[in-house]
């Protein structure tokens, strides 16, 4: 007759180390001896001299079956039972995620299935839930949903075995809301900006200020991008915008930032000082050779050695070094200076050419001559020179020859006088 055995339902154990399994044996009528009980652990058969009775104790997972021959049974009665043994996950003493406020509105949405992950790290049968109370984590109320919107607040992780119910551990979860970085991006230049005496200017940085930004300008600006450092030999004279950015980086909680400030590169100031005889004196005269300074408002100082002067024209009495000092309205300074060799300013009156050093020529060296024209007694031009004379007559006539002995005059022509006056040529009677 039909005869059975039943081990009953799956067994799960949690943070336990040993099962009990116990076959029940029924059959439709009064049975005889048994004739063998074999166990089995997922299909292998186990030692038969321990494992031989209908109670036994496992302390494997596994799917446990039991195969019993029983006298005047028709067939062997089998059944077959599962055993989990899982413990309880062991979490981390601080579980506290953060997310970045980069829109600064005090909530972000956090991935709980990020976190799970993170909070699992590789290890496997668990699965893990979050709750809003300790309470509900514990009476399976609905979990929560990702992505979770939310500000700073604690939630709880209940992290699961997967293998068997009932077998888990809540824990606290920190949730942050992180404050993002301001980068501090204010600077400034001293301006106006005086060209002269420096080559570049870098910018004044703010006690805090946050590096690894870009710098940019207006145009006509040469500007180093990571420094900020300006280039003035380069660089056109103006007003100019002047921008530091630094790009939002939410990985590292920054966000984006920028100062700019407005700066005036001023005109380099470019002098020349000529000196050249002026009405019997020797004249210092300062020259703006670059054009860029406004000399009804500029202050010109010559040094104290001048005997006079008079805005850009100095008159000097004696050979040596002078300086004339700048000063724009801007309050930019320069100094400038020339070395006065030869002050001679009078016209000689007598010409003999005989190469003995003295009165050799007319020299008319610091007047510089635009034209000169030389006539004889009777008023007949016999000599010309224009722009670029020096001291060039030695007493010769248009053609090269020599003229004689006797008085002649002289017209002389400069850019800012024309006078006249007699010269006596001698020559040496040999």
């Amino acid at each position: 007759f039909l005869c059975s055995v039943e081990l009953g339902e799956d067994i799960g154990i949690c943070d336990g180390s040993s099962a009990d399994l116990h076959a029940e044996i029924s059959a439709a009528g009064a049975v005889g001896a048994t004739q063998y009980i074999k166990w089995y652990n997922n299909g292998v058969l186990m030692d038969e001299n321990i494992y031989n009775t209908l109670d036994i104790t496992v302390d494997q997972s596994g799917t446990y079956s039991i195969e019993v021959l029983i006298e005047n049974c028709n067939s062997v009665a089998v059944d077959t039972i599962n055993v989990d043994f899982a413990t309880r996950f062991i979490p981390d003493l601080d579980y506290t995620f953060r997310l970045c406020d980069m829109d600064k509105n005090g909530t972000e949405s956090f991935d709980l299935n990020a976190m799970s992950n993170a909070i699992l790290n590789g290890i496997t049968d668990y699965s893990v839930e979050y709750y809003l109370t300790e309470l509900d984590a514990n009476s399976n109320a609905t979990p929560l949903t990702s992505p979770y919107n939310i500000g700073n607040t604690t939630i709880f992780a209940k992290i699961l075995s997967t293998t068997v119910d009932d077998c888990y551990v809540v824990v606290p979860v920190h949730l942050e809301i992180v404050t993002p970085l301001e980068p501090e991006t204010t600077f400034s230049y001293v301006t106006p900006i005086c060209v002269n005496g420096q080559d570049s200017i870098l910018p004044i940085l703010s006690v805090d200020f946050y590096g690894g930004g870009t710098y940019s300008s207006t145009s006509g600006l040469d500007i180093n991008s990571t420094t900020g450092e300006i280039n003035l030999e380069t660089s056109t004279p103006g007003d100019y915008t002047v921008k530091y950015e630094v790009s939002a980086v939410p990985a590292e909680c920054i966000l984006a930032s920028s100062h700019e400030v407005t700066i005036k590169v001023l005109p380099r100031i470019g002098f020349t000082i000529d000196g050249r005889c002026l009405k019997g004196e020797y004249q210092l005269t300062a020259i703006d050779v670059l054009g860029g300074t406004d000399l009804s408002t500029a202050r010109l100082v010559w040094s104290s050695n001048v005997k006079s002067s008079n805005g850009v024209h100095a008159t000097v009495d004696k050979e040596g070094i002078y300086t004339l000092t700048v000063t724009t309205s801007d309050g930019c300074v320069e100094e400038f200076e020339v070395e006065v060799t030869d002050i001679y300013c009078d016209i000689q009156k007598g010409l003999s050419p005989n190469n003995d050093g003295l009165n050799d020529n007319l020299d008319l060296t610091n007047f510089y001559v635009t034209s000169l024209k030389i006539y004889n007694r009777f008023g007949s031009e016999v000599y010309t020179h224009g722009s670029g004379y020096t001291n060039q007559w030695i007493g010769q006539d248009k053609g090269g020859n020599a003229l004689p002995t006797g008085t002649y005059f002289y017209e002389i022509r400069t850019a800012q006088e024309t006078f006249s006056g007699w010269i006596q040529l001698t020559r040496e009677i040999k």
